[in-house]
């Protein structure tokens, strides 16, 4: 497993500021649009509705409204990995991330590609295939009074990362089988949480006469 670089390390300090940026700028609106005219004299405050959350432990989080007021403790959530099928490949040499590949990565709403069940995608790279993971409970679907679905975001850096692990090897002919350890987190005092783990199963074997496959 590899660890990051200075310029990976950059990068997610990067992240971490635009994301302080972005929910700093939401929540400005969000206090904007909390006070609704009835004419240009007369307001009223609208009802606050869940806005983000921080995650409790590994199955509940805590839900806070536009204006940082917790409104909702311990609500049951559920974080998962889904991998996809055994991966196979014919080769002779044993699997490993591509040059610059992050087997550590950050996992929000609003950097990953979207599921049309509420899942959030994430990719990684190897040098034999390029690996899919659908990762569930980062983002919560809300619903306003008027029926109108909104998204509720996540405040704390989750993280996705992975582990080559070989279970049998064989140089002649190649032979590598094992499994890829994915293991979702999140740091809390110091200390990671672990929100969900799954094994991608892997297979990869020199194509000869005798082969076994």
């Amino acid at each position: 497993m590899q660890h990051y670089g200075k310029k990976q390390l950059l990068n997610q300090q990067k992240y971490r500021q635009m994301k302080k940026l972005f929910f700093g700028a939401l929540f400005a609106i969000a206090a904007m649009s909390g006070l609704v005219s009835c004419d240009k004299d007369e307001y009223f405050a609208a009802e606050l509705q869940p806005s983000y959350f921080v995650i409790a432990d590994a199955s509940h989080v805590d839900l806070y409204d536009q204006q940082k007021v917790l409104c909702e403790e311990g609500r049951e959530a559920e974080f998962k990995i889904n991998p996809q099928f055994t991966l196979n490949y014919v080769g002779q040499t044993p699997l490993e991330p591509i040059e610059d590949n992050k087997m550590l990565q950050d996992v929000s709403y609003y950097l990953n590609d979207h599921t049309s069940d509420g899942g959030l995608v994430v990719y990684f790279k190897y040098n034999h295939f390029l690996n899919m993971l659908r990762v569930y409970g980062v983002n919560i679907e809300g619903t306003d009074a008027l029926g109108k679905k909104f998204s509720v975001y996540c405040l704390d850096d989750v993280q996705i990362s992975a582990e080559i692990q070989t279970e049998e090897t064989r140089t002649s002919p190649f032979l590598q089988v094992g499994k890829i350890h994915y293991t979702l987190f999140v740091m809390k005092k110091n200390e990671k949480l672990i929100l969900a783990q799954a094994d991608q199963d892997f297979r990869i074997w020199e194509d000869t006469a005798d082969s076994e496959f």
